[in-house]
């Protein structure tokens, strides 16, 4: 009997462990409303699909209740809808999260101004760290075809309203690249460090909010 081709088993981009059933979108669809552009995707085992899910629930309601992003035409329209009938339903767990913990602050403009007090919702986070690290493990296999290594530690926070054009501007002059993007609507850049390709930062963008991710940034530091 001759020689049959094996074909390769295709490994979760996410685990790199087990084999991938599905491509996996990693900028979830609920964020991204109809008419869709063209859509990020990576093969994805279904624990790992799973688990994402829930947390592409989380980021979506976190986005469309930002103050940063009031206003626009796609957070204000059938997304926040959705958030508001999770909410009626009780399905919302950022809502769950923030009940209770706000936090009221001055909110300043970027010359110092103060604005008056409002109310910031609580975030979790380990939760904020968990949801970036599933789109830039997603978003690096996509532009490189790397698995980070299981152990990469992810901190995640958000760059300053006023800031993004000089944040994305510094990351481009030290090498940085622009990465996977869906116009409008989400956009991505990144710096790997040469010696050590575990360390890289990122500066993401959905909708008005920006979003800066480091993964093993104390082995940098």
């Amino acid at each position: 009997m001759g020689d049959q081709s094996v074909i390769p088993v295709k490994l979760c981009a996410y685990c790199g462990i087990e084999p991938a059933v599905e491509s996996e979108h990693v900028i979830a669809r609920c964020i991204i409303p109809p008419p869709r552009p063209t859509m990020i995707t990576v093969p994805a085992c279904a624990a790992c699909n799973d688990k994402k899910k829930h947390d592409d629930e989380h980021l979506r309601d976190m986005l469309a209740i930002d103050i940063e992003n009031e206003g626009h035409p796609t957070t204000s329209g059938e997304m926040k809808e959705k958030v508001i009938r999770a909410i009626g339903r009780k399905q919302s767990d950022f809502v769950k999260q923030a009940r209770g913990k706000s936090i009221y602050e001055v909110r300043r403009t970027v010359s110092g101004i103060s604005l008056g007090y409002a109310s910031r919702a609580y975030t979790d986070p380990e939760r904020i760290n968990a949801i970036f690290a599933w789109i830039v493990r997603g978003l690096l296999f996509e532009e490189t075809g790397d698995r980070l290594p299981v152990d990469c530690i992810f901190k995640a926070g958000k760059v300053n309203l006023g800031h993004h054009a000089d944040a994305i501007a510094d990351l481009q002059g030290r090498g940085g690249k622009d990465g996977p993007s869906i116009p409008p609507s989400f956009e991505s850049f990144y710096l790997r460090a040469k010696s050590d390709p575990t360390v890289s930062h990122w500066i993401l963008r959905f909708f008005n909010v920006h979003v800066w991710v480091t993964t093993n940034f104390e082995k940098y530091a």
